[in-house]
C-alpha cells in the first residue's frame, strides 16, 4: 500500500480497494484494508519517531503526509533520465519488476517504465546521437547488455551504428539476430538484413 500511494499520490478507499484486493466489496476486505492502514500508521511512526499522522485521510483520499520524504529507487532513475542520465533506467527489466506482485496498478508502472525507456532509446538514437554518437553508442551497448533478449536497445543501437560507425553494424546485426532466433525463434525484418548485406557488399 505504501508503494501504491508514493507512486499514485493518493487514493480513495474504492481505489485502493480496487487496485489492491481486485475491487472487492467482501467486507472482510474493507477490515483487513483498515487493519493494514493502522498497521502501516504504527510502523510508520515507530520507525521514524513521527509526531504526525503519516497516512491521512483528507476531503475522502488517503495519501502520505507531505513532510514524510518516500523514495524509490524507480523514480530516481526516471528523475535521472529525465536530466540526460539514464544508465540506471535503461537497465531496469520491467517485465521482472515486482514480480511477486499481480494486478493492473503493478502493470502500469512496468508500462511507465517501458515508455520511459523506449523514450530514452528514441532520445539516444536521435537527438544525442547528433550530438554525441560517442556517448550515445556506449549508452546503448550499455542497454544491450543489460537488456540482451529486448528488440528496442538492439535496434537502436544498430540505427545509430549505421549512421556513424557503419563497420560495427553487422556485428551489432548477428547478436540482434541471434538473440531472436534463440529467444523468440524469429528473424530479423528482412529490409534491416538487406540493408545489412548491402553494407557488407560495398565494403
Amino acid at each position: 500500500m505504501l508503494l501504491w500511494l508514493h507512486w499514485y499520490g493518493s487514493g480513495t478507499l474504492v481505489e485502493i480497494l480496487d487496485a489492491l484486493w481486485d475491487g472487492s466489496r467482501d467486507p472482510k476486505h474493507h477490515s483487513y484494508f483498515r487493519v493494514v492502514v493502522r498497521r502501516l500508521r504504527t510502523t510508520l511512526r515507530e520507525a521514524l519517531t513521527l509526531d504526525l499522522d503519516p497516512l491521512p485521510h483528507v476531503a475522502g483520499r488517503y495519501q502520505i503526509h507531505p513532510e514524510l520524504v518516500v523514495s524509490s529507487d524507480l523514480q530516481d532513475f526516471l528523475e535521472r533520465a529525465r536530466k540526460g542520465e539514464p544508465e540506471e533506467l535503461l537497465g531496469v527489466r520491467a517485465d521482472d519488476l515486482l514480480s511477486s506482485i499481480e494486478g493492473e496498478w503493478v502493470e502500469e508502472i512496468r508500462k511507465t517504465i517501458r515508455s520511459e525507456q523506449h523514450l530514452v532509446l528514441g532520445e539516444l538514437e536521435g537527438t544525442l546521437a547528433s550530438q554525441d554518437p560517442e556517448r550515445a553508442i556506449a549508452l546503448l551497448k550499455h542497454s544491450v547488455r543489460l537488456q540482451g533478449d529486448q528488440a528496442a536497445p538492439h535496434l537502436s543501437l544498430i540505427q545509430t551504428l549505421l549512421r556513424f560507425r557503419p563497420q560495427e553494424a553487422a556485428a551489432a546485426y548477428r547478436g540482434y539476430a541471434q538473440m531472436l532466433d534463440s529467444v523468440y525463434g524469429e528473424e530479423p525484418d528482412p529490409v534491416l538484413r538487406r540493408t545489412i548485406e548491402s553494407l557488407e557488399f560495398s565494403r
